[in-house]
């Protein structure tokens, strides 16, 4: 604020001071604030210049509401035994993955140096960040170790390194051409980065064979060449499209993930299949989809700054640094962090390998009735970890 007269503070512009008010006896919800210069007639320094404005608030903070999945999945005894993921890495062939604090090396520190690199395939994007929203979050039910969040919005395997490949625009729309040269990608730079496992928290738009399709192709090569494949099984919507009878769903060899509605507790016994999440009893193919459940109701996990969601959906954002949406999307990087705690403990693991432990080690939760319903496995991380047995799943296939 300039005064005539007026001693300037030692560092500041001359002739100028700084002033503060205390606006806290006038605070309501649409608090105005103007301020009106009273110089003499004719003054020259007539005007008013705001910088450098802190608006500080000390009110209490808003409670955070939780996620139940680290519990529901028995997460916890997992990373009392030791293990996190560190030294696993997991691409996610996404919309990208943002270099956010919560995938830091230390909790706490502001760069988020566990996204060992970005990638994009997209020529539609920009860059290789996530200007979606959908990756990130997806990357932080992986990996995050909630540092923003002071270690409350943590992911399955906090300790992981992840690789951002971005097939998506700024939209969340991809082309499968993209998507296959990523896969390809993955392939030529697996044993560089020690790629273990890869996320596709994606699915096509057309019902096919997959002896037709190019993605479960790529997919396959990697999945022979050691690499775990985690693929979503997709949403119901209103086009009449079955996402698990399509690629890369509808693969025999990879993992498919559906999802879980833990109905707002960590009690394993209220859950029940998600209405959401596409399954069929037989593919074209004549195959059971998905292979594994995990939850995906209400997920909260990393927002990616300056994002299309946080710009569209304000009513999902919590804290202004996380987010919160539901679908299989969400429930698939369950898995992808789940096998990463298991290879840490296992690397010698074949997928094939993986897959049985995953299945076998699962309890069932029924879709419908337990007398006559649908069984499908329901991940339990603990003992995915404590189970030991190297059986293999997919010995009934032919590539």
């Amino acid at each position: 604020i300039y005064g005539k007269g007026s001693t300037a503070i030692p560092g500041s512009d001359q002739g100028w001071v700084y002033g503060a008010f205390d606006l806290s006896a006038f605070i309501s919800a649409n608090t105005a604030v103007r301020l009106i210069s009273n110089f003499a007639y004719g003054d020259y320094y007539d005007n008013i210049y705001l910088d450098n404005i802190r608006l500080t608030f000390d009110g209490p903070p808003v409670p955070l509401p939780p996620n139940t999945y680290l519990e529901t999945l028995n997460v916890q005894p997992v990373w009392d035994l030791g293990y996190d993921g560190s030294g696993v890495t997991v691409a996610v062939i996404d919309s990208g993955v943002a270099r956010d604090p919560d995938f830091s090396l230390v909790l706490g520190d502001p760069v988020g140096e566990r996204v060992i690199l970005q990638h994009g395939f997209n020529q539609y994007a920009a860059s290789a960040n996530d200007a979606y929203g959908h990756g990130t979050h997806v990357a932080g039910i992986i990996a995050g170790n909630g540092g923003k969040s002071g270690g409350f919005y943590q992911g399955v395997a906090p300790g992981v390194n992840l690789i951002g490949l971005r097939v998506c625009d700024d939209y969340g729309m991809a082309y499968e051409s993209d998507t296959v040269e990523a896969l390809q990608w993955v392939y030529d730079n697996k044993d560089l980065y020690n790629i273990r496992v890869v996320n596709l928290s994606i699915n096509s738009t057309q019902e096919s064979s997959y002896h037709d399709s190019p993605l479960t192709a790529a997919a396959e090569i990697l999945w022979f060449n050691g690499v775990v494949v985690v693929v979503s099984s997709g949403n119901w919507d209103t086009s009449g499209l079955n996402p698990a009878n399509a690629a890369p769903a509808n693969d025999p060899y990879l993992i498919t993930v559906g999802a879980v509605n833990e109905n707002g507790t960590p009690d394993r016994g209220d859950d029940y299949f998600a209405d959401f999440t596409a399954f069929t009893d037989y593919t074209t193919d004549g195959l059971y989809k998905p292979d594994i459940l995990a939850p995906g109701k209400d997920i909260r996990s990393v927002l990616s700054a300056g994002s299309w969601w946080r710009n569209d959906y304000p009513e999902r954002l919590i804290g202004g640094q996380y987010f919160r949406i539901s679908g299989t999307s969400m429930a698939t990087p369950m898995v992808s962090g789940a096998v990463a705690l298991l290879l840490q403990a296992e690397p010698h693991l074949t997928p094939d390998q993986v897959k049985y432990r995953l299945m076998a080690t699962a309890p069932t939760l029924y879709l419908g009735n337990p007398t006559n319903g649908m069984p499908y496995p329901y991940l339990d991380v603990y003992a995915l970890l404590t189970t030991p047995t190297t059986e293999v799943a997919n010995s009934e296939y032919t590539p």
